[in-house]
């Protein structure tokens, strides 16, 4: 069986508000599940900005 994962995204600034650190951050963790043979299931986004 597969461990299922859910990412969790949060910036609180994001200077340029180009959105770069939140993909950043999504293609670590996505990385990271892969490494791992984690199926992600879901992502979670919050914007403190």
């Amino acid at each position: 069986m597969t461990t299922r994962a859910a990412i969790y995204l949060r910036i609180s600034l994001d200077a340029a508000m180009d959105g770069l650190a939140i993909d950043r951050q999504r293609q670590d963790c996505e990385a990271l599940a892969e490494q791992r043979g984690w199926d992600v299931v879901h992502s979670y986004y919050y914007n403190f900005c």
